[in-house]
C-alpha cells in the first residue's frame, strides 16, 4: 500500500513538472518574448528558387523551473534586452497559470529568482485559522476564504525526520497594525489594542492610526502571534512602507540615518495604505 502510495505521489508530481514546463515554454513563445529572424527555404533542390520562409528563432530566455520540497524554484536569466521588464514581473503570471503561491521574489546575478508554493492544500500544508476567516478548499488548488476581512499569514516550515520534504503550517491571523514606543507613550514597548491602527472598510483604503502623543521617532509594526514586535516593524521612507531588514540597537536614525527617521508632530496621525504601499503623517 505504501509502496502504491508513493509510486502515485512521485508520478502525479512527474506529470505536474512536465505540465510546469510546457506552460513555461509557451508562456514565452505566445506573449512573443523571443527573436527570430526569416529565412529562405530553397527545398531539397539548392538550384531552384526559394519557394518557402521559415522562421528561424536567433534569441530564446533562458528559464530554469525545478521542484522540490513543495515549492517550485524558477529562474530567469537577466540580459538587460528588450524583454526584461517582462521577465523581471512574472508572479502573477506564475501565480495564476501554475496555481501556487509566491513566497520570495529575488534579483541576483544576472537573474531573477522567483519561489513558489505548490499544491497548497493536498497534504502540503496545515491550516491552522485562528481568525475564523472559514478557510476552505477551492477550485484549482486555491484556498478559499468565507469571510471577507484583514488576515495575516504566517508560513512555518519543519524538515521532516527522512530530511526530504518540509511540513508546512500556514496560521492566519487577524491583521493588527500597532504604534509602539514613546511615539504613543508606551513606557513598554509592545502590541496593545489601544494603539492599534483602524482597519480601512475597503482594500484600498487607509489604515489609520491614533494621535500621536509625543514628537518622538515613529515604531509601528505588524503584528504576527507571539513573533517579536520589531521583527515585523516598518517605517516611512520617500513616502513609501520601507519594513525593517537589519538589527537596530536603539532606533532608525542611528542605524539607518535620518532620512529613515521620521518624528511626527504631537497631534498628527499616521495613515498606511498596504495595497499601494504608500504612507503618510498628517
Amino acid at each position: 500500500m505504501l509502496a502504491a502510495l508513493f509510486y502515485r505521489r512521485f508520478q502525479y508530481d512527474r506529470v505536474k513538472q512536465l505540465f510546469h514546463r510546457q506552460k513555461l515554454a509557451r508562456m514565452l513563445l505566445e506573449n512573443g518574448w523571443y527573436e527570430s529572424e526569416s529565412t529562405q527555404d530553397s527545398g531539397f533542390f539548392k538550384d531552384l528558387p526559394a519557394t518557402t520562409k521559415k522562421e528561424k528563432i536567433t534569441y530564446f530566455p533562458k528559464l530554469y523551473y525545478h521542484m522540490e520540497h513543495g515549492l517550485l524554484y524558477i529562474r530567469t536569466e537577466i540580459t538587460l534586452g528588450k524583454y526584461q521588464d517582462q521577465l523581471l514581473h512574472l508572479e502573477k503570471k506564475l501565480e495564476t497559470g501554475l496555481y501556487c503561491e509566491l513566497v520570495s521574489k529575488e534579483l541576483k546575478d544576472s537573474y531573477v529568482e522567483y519561489v513558489l508554493l505548490y499544491d497548497t492544500i493536498a497534504n502540503r500544508i496545515t491550516i491552522d485559522d485562528q481568525a475564523d476567516a472559514g478557510i476552505s478548499e477551492g477550485e484549482n488548488q486555491n484556498i478559499k476564504v468565507a469571510n471577507a476581512g484583514w488576515y495575516t499569514l504566517h508560513f512555518k516550515g519543519k524538515i521532516t525526520e527522512d530530511k526530504k520534504n518540509i511540513e508546512w503550517t500556514m496560521t492566519i491571523y487577524k491583521t493588527q497594525v500597532c504604534l509602539i514606543g514613546t511615539c504613543i507613550g508606551q513606557s513598554t514597548w509592545g502590541f496593545a489594542d489601544d494603539t492599534a491602527l483602524t482597519p480601512p472598510a475597503d482594500p484600498t483604503g487607509e489604515w489609520v492610526s491614533p494621535a500621536f502623543t509625543a514628537s518622538e521617532e515613529l515604531r509601528v509594526a505588524v503584528k504576527v502571534g507571539s513573533i517579536d514586535w520589531y521583527r515585523t516593524e516598518f517605517t516611512i521612507h520617500n513616502g513609501e512602507v520601507l519594513w525593517r531588514k537589519y538589527n537596530m540597537p536603539n532606533n532608525w536614525a542611528e542605524t539607518m540615518g535620518a532620512d529613515y527617521s521620521v518624528k511626527p508632530a504631537v497631534g498628527t496621525k499616521l495613515y498606511v495604505n498596504f495595497d499601494t504601499n504608500k504612507a503618510e503623517v498628517r
